[in-house]
């Protein structure tokens, strides 16, 4: 006779709870802000508006950090562009070799001694660093001061060979001063036992919502619930559709740990709520 190996739904539930727990205690530790940009952000400019902006405030304080730029004077002249912001003193800088921004592989260590860390503001100017051509799933490395102290980060970017576009997909960075970041950390990565954090699905802030957009119905008729710092729950509801948003207008600002979970498996997200 076979004996099935698959654990009873009271173990399930622990385990679930397990990893809620082992999530929140990463946020505690290692306190690395991560945001997705969705959909992608494709700069495009033309001889027509040659210049094509993202702005982005990478620390979600509600003040612009970094300056991303697509430039196109004419259709042979043509570059991906990044500037630390103007107006705010000495507190940003690139993570450069010379003059170059440089485009780190996934897992890189971003750090202070990682190359050469350069302000684009001299004065009331302020001088583009133009980023290399043929690069996907790359890493810019980026670093903030706050309190006189950095704080280091990346942004993830394409740009193809032919400079013809820019795009600007994610970006985090540590709020534990002085620390260090790996390119390409969002901060929590969990799995335990022989259930699997998958990504089926995208939790994002956006207005006074937590955002959910699914890629299939596995979580239909399962749970979400958002839990604060400390552990506790402060918002439940039964997922009825592929998309949903919850209210969060009631909630402090701060980190929180999204949980989406159903009878068989548990995904955990971290949203910065500001």
């Amino acid at each position: 006779m076979k004996t099935s190996t698959f654990p009873s739904y009271s173990n399930f539930l622990k385990i679930a709870l397990l990893i809620i727990l082992i999530s929140i205690s990463s946020l505690l530790t290692s306190q690395i802000i991560y945001t997705d940009i969705i959909p992608d952000t494709v700069l495009l400019a033309n001889s027509s508006n040659p210049f094509h902006y993202y702005y982005m405030d990478i620390n979600q304080d509600s003040i612009i950090d970094f300056k991303f730029a697509h430039f196109a004077p004419s259709s042979s002249w043509l570059n991906a562009e990044i500037y630390c912001q103007y107006g705010n003193s000495q507190d940003e800088a690139i993570l450069t070799s010379g003059s170059v921004p440089i485009a780190s592989n996934y897992n890189s260590l971003i750090g202070a001694s990682s190359g050469t860390w350069t302000n684009t503001v001299s004065g009331s100017s302020n001088s583009a660093l133009f980023v290399p051509n043929g690069i996907t799933d790359k890493y810019l490395g980026l670093r903030i001061q706050l309190s006189g102290q950095w704080h280091y980060g990346w942004a993830k970017v394409d740009v193809p060979s032919d400079a013809s576009s820019y795009t600007i997909k994610s970006f985090a960075f540590n709020s534990v001063a002085n620390q260090s970041i790996n390119a390409g950390d969002t901060g929590i990565s969990t799995s335990v036992s022989s259930f699997e954090i998958q990504n089926d699905l995208k939790v994002f802030y956006a207005g006074n919502d937590i955002n959910i957009i699914m890629n299939n119905d596995d979580f239909l008729g399962g749970t979400v619930a958002i839990y604060n710092i400390a552990g506790q729950e402060v918002e439940s509801l039964t997922i009825s559709q592929t998309i949903f948003n919850v209210d969060i207008n009631d909630l402090s600002k701060g980190l929180y740990i999204v949980a989406v979970k159903n009878d068989i498996k548990v995904q955990t997200h971290k949203v910065l709520i500001h």
